[in-house]
């Protein structure tokens, strides 16, 4: 099942408890692991039992919207505003030309990628197969976000039609569109729990839940800016790179139970991704 993408992101973009497939895409081993962003420009992927972790991706540029797919055997990830899939062992690195972030289909057959100008649309992992334009949001503030449900067929965004920026849900298809967040909470970098009927999310300031319905709106932490990406794992539980603690820390969904996951001195994480 598909839950963590990229902590920012993506927790640390960015997911937990999963084994590996061991087959396809060069997973590199077996027992569960998770991927992170390392200071900004590495991919890390770590067991999740501990142990040392191996670098994948090393960039120039500040990496970003870190999503492992559903099967763990390849990642997507943003470069420098541009889009990449590779495989989970850093092999076999594609660049999905004209997009600058995107997200996995729940069966990981799709992805459902970001235009530079603000267009939603699918595509094979391969980068064949485009779509037509499911979502234009080249309006307002444009998109910064996306989130495929791990259930069904929903997605959500971050998009911005005035100025502020909303959580704006909708069918894979473009259809049944509803804002979830009203423009006071300037809701940024949603992401789905493992059924699908609840959201996590940054607002203004904290971290946020609301329901896939948009109702029950719940704060749940006001630390400010100090948490940076936020995610859920299968069991319900959120882990959040913690800026001030340097490393990815957990909590449970009510804001509770705040507890370091991992932790590395002098070394900044984010945008974790865990598939449980």
């Amino acid at each position: 099942m598909k839950i963590f993408r990229s902590l920012l992101l993506g927790v640390v973009a960015a997911t937990v408890l999963g084994g590996l497939s061991g087959c396809g895409g060069g997973s590199g081993g077996s027992g569960p692991f998770f991927v992170y962003v390392e200071d900004g420009v590495t991919i890390v992927k770590r067991p999740l039992s501990g142990g040392v972790g191996t670098p994948i991706i090393v960039s120039l540029n500040v990496l970003s919207n870190l999503r492992l797919s559903p099967n763990q055997t390849q990642i997507l990830y943003t470069d420098n505003n541009n889009l990449f899939v590779a495989n989970v062992n850093g092999t076999g690195v594609l660049q999905l030309t004209g997009y600058q972030f995107g997200d996995w289909s729940a069966d990981g057959t799709k992805i459902f990628a970001v235009s530079t100008d603000n267009k939603v649309r699918s595509m094979n992992p391969d980068g064949t197969g485009v779509s037509s334009n499911i979502f234009d949001g080249n309006f307002g503030i444009g998109i910064t976000a996306i989130d495929v449900a791990p259930t069904g067929n929903k997605m959500v965004l971050t998009y911005g039609p005035s100025g502020w920026f909303r959580l704006l849900s909708m069918d894979t298809s473009g259809g049944s569109q509803l804002f979830l967040t009203a423009d006071a909470t300037h809701s940024t970098n949603a992401r789905w729990n493992p059924t699908s009927t609840k959201l996590v999310f940054l607002g203004s300031p904290g971290v946020y839940t609301v329901n896939a319905d948009g109702t029950g709106l719940t704060g749940i932490v006001t630390t400010g800016t100090s948490i940076n990406s936020v995610v859920y794992r299968a069991d319900g539980t959120l882990l959040y790179s913690y800026v001030i603690g340097n490393g990815i820390w957990s909590m449970t969904d009510a804001g509770g139970s705040m507890a370091v996951f991992f932790d590395q001195v002098g070394v900044g994480e984010s945008g974790p991704d865990v598939i449980d």
